[in-house]
């Protein structure tokens, strides 16, 4: 199954909106992005995107 950005719930606008700049593959003038939805059951919200997005470097989001 492939996750999209709208189907994930991320109450850390900081690291969606890394995501989302890192699937837009530009890292400039990019808006946050607001997901409705249940909150996640984690208190780790970089983790919980690993795991839904293996693909995303997140090592290279937090330089």
């Amino acid at each position: 199954m492939t996750w999209t950005l709208d189907q994930v719930a991320i109450t850390d606008v900081a690291a969606l909106r890394l995501l989302h700049e890192q699937q837009a593959g530009t890292r400039q003038h990019s808006r946050a992005l607001f997901v409705r939805g249940p909150r996640p059951q984690h208190h780790r919200p970089l983790a919980l995107a690993a795991s839904l997005f293996p693909a995303v470097n997140l090592e290279a989001l937090r330089n």
